[in-house]
Protein backbone atom coordinates (compact mmCIF):
# COMPACT_ATOMS: atom_id res chain seq x y z
CA UNK A 1 0.00 0.00 0.00
CA UNK A 2 1.16 3.01 -0.67
CA UNK A 3 0.39 6.54 0.81
CA UNK A 4 2.08 9.79 -0.34
CA UNK A 5 2.30 12.33 2.74
CA UNK A 6 4.09 15.68 3.20
CA UNK A 7 4.65 17.57 6.04
CA UNK A 8 3.85 21.36 5.73
CA UNK A 9 5.21 22.40 9.45
CA UNK A 10 3.10 20.82 12.03
CA UNK A 11 0.89 19.96 9.64
CA UNK A 12 0.92 15.87 7.40
CA UNK A 13 -1.28 15.85 4.71
CA UNK A 14 -1.45 12.52 3.18
CA UNK A 15 -2.62 12.30 -0.57
CA UNK A 16 -3.29 8.53 -0.14
CA UNK A 17 -7.11 9.37 -0.29
CA UNK A 18 -7.18 12.27 -2.54
CA UNK A 19 -5.68 15.83 -1.88
CA UNK A 20 -7.89 17.74 -0.09
CA UNK A 21 -6.82 21.19 -0.96
CA UNK A 22 -7.64 22.55 -4.26
CA UNK A 23 -4.14 23.22 -7.06
CA UNK A 24 -0.91 21.46 -6.89
CA UNK A 25 0.31 22.25 -3.87
CA UNK A 26 -0.42 22.14 -0.80
CA UNK A 27 -1.19 24.86 1.71
CA UNK A 28 2.06 27.21 2.58
CA UNK A 29 4.48 25.86 0.07
CA UNK A 30 3.65 28.90 -2.41
CA UNK A 31 6.16 31.49 -3.19
CA UNK A 32 9.09 29.22 -4.82
CA UNK A 33 9.31 27.54 -1.77
CA UNK A 34 9.29 23.44 -2.16
CA UNK A 35 9.09 20.84 0.49
CA UNK A 36 11.49 18.74 1.64
CA UNK A 37 11.86 16.14 -1.08
CA UNK A 38 10.66 12.46 -0.44
CA UNK A 39 11.67 9.49 -0.87
CA UNK A 40 10.44 5.64 -0.33
CA UNK A 41 10.09 4.71 3.49
CA UNK A 42 10.10 1.06 4.68
CA UNK A 43 7.95 0.75 7.79
CA UNK A 44 8.23 -2.38 9.81
CA UNK A 45 5.91 -4.91 8.52
CA UNK A 46 5.86 -4.03 4.77
CA UNK A 47 4.34 -0.99 4.45
CA UNK A 48 5.34 1.88 2.51
CA UNK A 49 5.48 5.50 2.36
CA UNK A 50 6.64 8.69 0.70
CA UNK A 51 8.21 10.58 3.56
CA UNK A 52 11.37 13.16 3.49
CA UNK A 53 14.43 11.29 5.53
CA UNK A 54 14.10 12.59 8.41
CA UNK A 55 10.46 11.94 9.26
CA UNK A 56 11.09 8.49 8.03
CA UNK A 57 13.31 7.91 10.52
CA UNK A 58 11.17 9.80 13.08
CA UNK A 59 8.91 6.50 12.56
CA UNK A 60 11.68 3.72 12.83
CA UNK A 61 11.39 3.63 9.14
CA UNK A 62 14.18 2.53 6.60
CA UNK A 63 14.50 5.28 3.76
CA UNK A 64 14.83 3.53 0.63
CA UNK A 65 17.45 6.65 -1.08
CA UNK A 66 16.79 9.85 -3.14
CA UNK A 67 14.48 9.15 -6.54
CA UNK A 68 12.86 5.97 -4.90
CA UNK A 69 8.80 6.00 -4.33
CA UNK A 70 6.53 3.47 -3.48
CA UNK A 71 5.35 3.36 -6.72
CA UNK A 72 8.22 2.13 -8.54
CA UNK A 73 7.71 -0.93 -10.29
CA UNK A 74 8.75 -3.80 -8.84
CA UNK A 75 9.30 -2.02 -5.57
CA UNK A 76 8.49 -4.00 -2.21
CA UNK A 77 9.54 -3.62 0.98
CA UNK A 78 10.56 -6.11 3.40
CA UNK A 79 7.60 -8.58 5.58
CA UNK A 80 8.02 -11.70 7.51
CA UNK A 81 8.40 -14.71 5.45
CA UNK A 82 7.92 -17.91 7.04
CA UNK A 83 9.39 -21.09 5.37
CA UNK A 84 7.79 -24.62 6.15
CA UNK A 85 11.18 -25.16 8.98
CA UNK A 86 9.49 -22.73 11.13
CA UNK A 87 12.47 -19.90 10.35
CA UNK A 88 11.36 -16.63 9.52
CA UNK A 89 13.23 -14.36 7.35
CA UNK A 90 12.30 -10.00 6.65
CA UNK A 91 12.75 -10.42 2.87
CA UNK A 92 10.21 -8.81 -0.12
CA UNK A 93 7.24 -10.84 -0.91
CA UNK A 94 8.75 -12.09 -4.27
CA UNK A 95 11.87 -13.30 -2.57
CA UNK A 96 9.83 -14.94 -0.37
CA UNK A 97 7.58 -16.84 -2.99
CA UNK A 98 10.90 -17.50 -5.24
CA UNK A 99 12.60 -19.74 -1.95
CA UNK A 100 9.27 -21.69 -1.01
CA UNK A 101 7.80 -19.51 1.83
CA UNK A 102 4.71 -17.67 2.95
CA UNK A 103 4.62 -13.61 2.97
CA UNK A 104 3.39 -12.36 6.05
CA UNK A 105 2.38 -8.32 6.75
CA UNK A 106 4.79 -8.14 9.56
CA UNK A 107 8.39 -8.71 10.48
CA UNK A 108 10.12 -11.57 12.02
CA UNK A 109 9.90 -10.08 15.33
CA UNK A 110 6.40 -9.30 15.74
CA UNK A 111 4.68 -12.12 14.00
CA UNK A 112 4.60 -16.37 14.62
CA UNK A 113 4.58 -18.12 11.92
CA UNK A 114 1.99 -21.07 11.55
CA UNK A 115 1.79 -24.29 12.82
CA UNK A 116 -0.43 -27.18 12.55
CA UNK A 117 -3.53 -26.56 14.88
CA UNK A 118 -5.26 -30.04 15.16
CA UNK A 119 -9.02 -30.36 16.08
CA UNK A 120 -11.24 -33.01 18.07
CA UNK A 121 -13.39 -34.27 14.42
CA UNK A 122 -9.97 -35.07 13.31
CA UNK A 123 -7.97 -32.52 10.53
CA UNK A 124 -5.52 -29.91 11.01
CA UNK A 125 -4.87 -26.50 9.41
CA UNK A 126 -1.87 -23.82 9.44
CA UNK A 127 -2.97 -21.22 12.01
CA UNK A 128 -1.04 -19.40 14.11
CA UNK A 129 -0.12 -20.11 17.46
CA UNK A 130 -2.24 -17.83 19.32
CA UNK A 131 -5.40 -18.48 17.06
CA UNK A 132 -4.47 -22.20 17.59
CA UNK A 133 -4.45 -21.68 21.69
CA UNK A 134 -8.05 -20.02 21.63
CA UNK A 135 -9.65 -22.55 19.40
CA UNK A 136 -8.24 -25.78 19.06
CA UNK A 137 -8.25 -28.26 22.03
CA UNK A 138 -4.15 -29.19 21.87
CA UNK A 139 -1.50 -26.64 21.16
CA UNK A 140 0.01 -26.26 17.94
CA UNK A 141 2.09 -28.89 16.93
CA UNK A 142 5.48 -26.46 16.46
CA UNK A 143 7.47 -24.59 14.49
CA UNK A 144 7.82 -25.64 10.92
CA UNK A 145 4.84 -28.92 11.43
CA UNK A 146 2.24 -29.07 9.12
Amino acid sequence: MCHTVIAVGLITVSTAQGAPWPGAQPPGLGGGRSPTPTEACCLAGGDCYDFPPDYCLSWEGTPQGPGTTCDDPGFECPRACCFVDGTCQDITPSACTTQGGTSLFGSCASINCPEACCFDGGGCEDWRPTLCFENAPTPPLGSGSK
